[in-house]
């Protein structure tokens, strides 16, 4: 009976459509977890759903769980899942226009689009060309692979969803070097460590949302990474543009790094900071460097645009040896 009520209370919690997409393993882990801060609850679970689900302590349970969720899965335009799976299943996936439509289709990545060529030319101008990309709670970031100007082995991490199964496609058709990994990052950080070593990591506006589910996962997260550089990003206003996120919010962050003796540079565009931090390599002083980018408003073919995505042909190693 127990099993069976806790896959009630999953289909109960995936009702929502913002979180129908998610495996059953992890929003399953997400209950567990909350039933043990309320074992009075807990003890119910060997009665029918009916005779618990009305509880009051139970419907509290069921929103804090899917506001969990909601804080670590992202945000989708669900209304356009259609869309997104049709350009993926059928576009051309090479075409820079089904490109950017794809991006538009996720808050945060429609938010960079504009500025996607600048931020990738600003962090590999000193990272160096990177022959290997690992992306945390990726969200639609990998769409954008066709900006970064170099063709790396990617590697995209998040939630396990429906949307993992999107990428991977999208990798395929693209003829992408990539690969998708399903992973509850908050609950298992010693696994990101089994991934593999690279030369860049992305945490794109992961890690306000880490330690809002959990203290302390971010740090937990970032001290198992295995790679040369680390690249963390930041919300500078809040979803939509409406209101400006104080930097105080980041001081956490800062004083991490100093702690652990990681120098780092910034840049930022509007709406995002960008953290660049050389966690693998042997330790060099780098400035605390603030860059602003405006927005590109330059048109033209995707030719031109591919073109100024080139960037200074300097691997990791050459950025090693220097």
């Amino acid at each position: 009976m127990r099993d069976e009520a806790l896959a009630q209370i999953i289909t109960d919690i995936k009702r929502k459509r913002e979180l129908a997409g998610l495996a059953d393993t992890v929003v399953r882990g997400k209950v567990l977890k909350a039933l043990r801060a309320q074992p009075k609850l807990s003890s119910l679970l060997d009665r029918p759903f009916k005779e618990f689900s009305r509880r009051a302590d139970y419907k509290a349970l069921r929103r804090e769980v899917r506001r969990r969720l909601r804080e670590i899965y992202g945000v989708f335009d669900l209304d356009n899942k259609r869309q997104r799976e049709a350009l993926v299943s059928k576009g051309d996936v090479r075409d820079m226009t089904v490109v950017r439509q794809l991006l538009a289709l996720h808050q945060s990545s429609k938010e960079r689009l504009p500025f996607y060529p600048r931020v990738y030319r600003e962090i590999f101008s000193r990272t160096g060309v990177p022959s290997t990309i690992l992306d945390i709670g990726c969200g639609a970031n990998p769409y954008s692979y066709h900006f970064l100007g170099c063709k790396p082995r990617y590697v995209a991490v998040d939630l396990p969803s429906d949307e993992l199964a999107l990428l991977n496609t999208f990798f395929e058709r693209a003829g992408i070097d990539g690969e998708v990994k399903g992973l509850d990052v908050v609950d298992d950080a010693d696994c990101i460590g089994k991934l593999g070593s690279f030369d860049v990591c992305f945490c794109f506006k992961l890690l306000d949302s880490l330690e809002t589910v959990k203290r302390h996962s971010a740090k937990k997260v970032l001290g198992s990474l295995n790679a040369q550089w680390i690249i963390v990003s930041f919300p500078t206003l809040s979803i939509g543009g409406g209101k400006r996120i104080k930097q105080e919010r980041r001081t956490w962050f800062e004083h991490f790094l100093a702690k652990q003796e990681w120098s780092y540079e910034s840049f930022e565009i509007p709406n995002e900071v960008f953290y660049i931090i050389p966690k693998g390599l042997p330790e060099r002083p780098l400035r605390k460097r603030k860059a602003v980018l405006v927005n590109d408003e330059r048109g033209g073919s995707d030719t031109a645009v591919m073109r100024e995505e080139t960037i200074e042909e300097r691997t990791i190693e050459e950025k090693r040896r220097s």
